[in-house]
Order: C-alpha cells, then sequence, then structure tokens
C-alpha cells in the first residue's frame, strides 16, 4: 500500500489517497475522538460489531495492521457512509452533532471546496454556507431516518416477546368474545392496532424489522391490551386461571 495521503478540512483529517479506491476515508481514532471517547481504540469493538452484522457493507471496509504497544492491532478507514452508521451507533452525546459535521467535511472534500479556513470579510464563502445549511441539514435528517429505519431495528429478544405477548392476548380475545373468529384473525387485529398506533402500517411491512425507537411504545401498548383482555375473560375461567397463577410446576 503507497502512502496515505490526507487533506484536512476544519479539525479533520481525510485520507484522499493511498487506500486502494478514490474514496475518501476518516482514520478510527480520530472518529472517537470527536465523538468524545475516553478511550478512543474502543471504537473498534463498535466497528467490528457493526461489520459482523453486515451493516458496514457498499465500499470495502479498509482495515490496515499496525503495531500498538508491540502487539498488533488492526486500525480502519471508514467512507462517508461507514462512518454515519459509526457516529449513528455510538450513542454518545456529541453524535447528534458529529453526523452533521461527518456530513459537512466529506461534502467539501468531494466537491472540490477550498477548505482553507477563509478571511472574516470572505462574503463568497460565507454565501456558500447559507446556500449549503439546507443540503446539509436535509443529508442529516434523510441519514437519522435511514438509520432508525434500518440500522437500530428491535432485538431477536424484543420481537419474541411481542410476538408472545400478541399469541397471548389473542386468546383471550378469542375466549371472551363470542363473536370472535378465531384466535388467527384477532392476532390481526392485534398487530393492525399497534401499527396504527406508532405509525408502523404498510403491505411491506416486518414487526422484526421494527424501529427500535418504537419498541417502548409497543410494549406499552401491549401491557394496556393484556390487562384489558384480562379483566374481559369470564371470571375463574380455566384460561384465566392459568394466566393469574402461573405455569404449573
Amino acid at each position: 500500500m503507497t502512502d496515505i495521503t490526507l487533506t484536512r478540512v476544519e479539525t479533520w483529517a481525510l485520507a484522499t489517497a493511498g487506500l486502494g479506491d478514490s474514496q475518501p476515508r476518516v482514520h478510527d481514532l480520530e472518529l472517537a475522538q470527536h465523538l468524545g471517547y475516553e478511550r478512543p481504540r474502543d471504537i473498534r469493538n463498535l466497528i467490528k460489531s457493526l461489520a459482523r452484522d453486515g451493516k458496514l457493507n457498499g465500499y470495502e471496509l479498509r482495515g490496515v495492521q499496525t503495531q500498538s504497544g508491540g502487539r498488533p492491532a488492526t486500525e480502519f478507514w471508514l467512507t462517508q457512509s461507514q462512518a454515519l452508521k459509526v457516529v449513528a451507533k455510538s450513542e454518545t452525546p456529541a453524535a447528534d452533532a458529529i453526523l452533521d459535521e461527518v456530513i459537512r467535511v466529506f461534502l467539501a472534500v468531494t466537491s472540490g471546496v477550498d477548505t482553507r479556513p477563509p478571511a472574516v470579510d470572505d462574503r463568497t464563502f460565507a454565501l456558500f454556507q447559507s446556500m449549503m445549511a439546507p443540503v446539509i441539514e436535509a443529508i442529516s435528517v434523510v441519514t437519522k431516518m435511514v438509520s432508525d429505519a434500518s440500522g437500530c431495528r428491535i432485538s431477536g429478544a424484543d420481537a419474541s416477546s411481542v410476538k408472545r405477548q400478541v399469541q397471548v392476548i389473542a386468546k383471550m380475545r378469542a375466549q371472551s368474545n363470542p363473536s370472535s373468529k378465531g384466535e388467527n384473525s384477532e392476532r390481526r387485529i392485534i398487530y393492525n392496532r399497534l401499527g396504527a398506533a406508532v405509525g408502523w402500517t404498510g403491505s411491506g411491512r416486518r414487526w422484526d424489522g421494527l424501529p427500535a425507537s418504537k419498541v417502548a411504545d409497543v410494549q406499552a401498548l401491549l401491557r394496556e391490551m393484556h390487562a384489558d383482555s384480562f379483566r374481559a375473560l369470564p371470571t375463574n375461567s380455566e384460561l384465566q386461571l392459568a394466566l393469574f397463577n402461573g405455569p404449573k410446576k
């Protein structure tokens, strides 16, 4: 691999040559420092986890072997999309602000904008900033929406919990309502009510793809539906007693 060429943008340094392709990339430790990691190398555990989960697909994740404290280590150079996903999943206080910074500095490099600090009276640069501000804001909003929709989905354990609760509620509703068309019908009704309440609707929706930000609301609704359905059961019915007493030992 040839020497890496760095292009400086504000307080950032992006690699623009020497990593095998033309994509600007940011070093993992630099990204960690901007995010405020106390131990910057900890960001590599997050990067490896996202890579294993297939969240850093697209351009190849560049890993460079180095020596750290006498031991071999892998440092990562991230493209813009990879860096944005790492920032979104970092759960650091600075994450929202750094999302905007990453978009801005990568845009400066790819668009060929003069990255030297402008003079105080540089009206051209001020005009460019005012023109680009809504574009940067729109890209930031879309990036966060994509992160919510695909990068931060419901966990497998939570998805299984939702499924189990829906099955129990459907069984109670089917037994307490004489006009019920059965448990399968009740499950569809429950899922439709949940989807409408949290904004998860449409023919292509999948509950294992539910954004993690909606899980708490779904769980709260399920608790309410469970309580209502339990109260609607005939008093001392077999199902009510079984649910009240729990599984037999």
